[in-house]
């Protein structure tokens, strides 16, 4: 709502989305800092380095989407992912906040990788619902529909690439 109210201007529109999209990534990594700033041992488990959930394909995406617009290419392209990542992923991040599994098993705020896992999902959310509310897409049928199916392929993609690639979590 303030984001609506506040930014009016494309460019700081496409600076704000932006830098929402790698604060969720800094935010996705930050179990690696701040392991290190504990000076404990640091995994790399598989969601770092493989699109292994939907959130984590969405939220790749919506760097991509706001590189796309600091370069200023909105094309076919950019209009196809941007409804994908608007659609697909605000149900995909709703599902990550409301069963998240890891909250279920340990419900705790002040546990480090609770926090970060529904900050992360929040700040997403963030990044697909400005795709309607700066005005990015509109919401018109056919072009919807080739977004779901523009992410369909992807997911596809995506999950046959990480069910072929070996799992593996080497210690830094």
């Amino acid at each position: 709502i303030l984001a609506k109210k506040k930014v009016h201007n494309q460019k700081s529109k496409d600076i704000l989305f932006f830098i929402i999209s790698v604060v969720t990534i800094l935010i996705h990594y930050s179990t690696i800092f701040y392991s290190l700033i504990k000076g404990e041992e640091v995994e790399i488990i598989d969601t770092y380095y493989l699109p292994v959930y939907p959130c984590n394909v969405i939220m790749w995406q919506s760097l991509v989407l706001s590189l796309l617009m600091l370069i200023n290419k909105r094309g076919k392209v950019f209009y196809a992912l941007a409804n994908a990542t608007f659609l697909v992923g605000t149900i995909c991040v709703f599902v990550g906040i409301e069963f998240n599994m890891n909250f279920f098993n340990n419900p705790d705020f002040l546990d480090f990788e609770i926090a970060k896992g529904l900050l992360s999902h929040v700040t997403l959310l963030f990044d697909c619902l400005y795709l309607v509310v700066g005005e990015y897409i509109k919401i018109d049928g056919i072009k919807n529909v080739i977004g779901v199916l523009t992410e369909a392929v992807i997911f596809v993609v995506c999950g046959t690439y990480t069910t072929q690639t070996p799992s593996f979590t080497p210690l830094c």
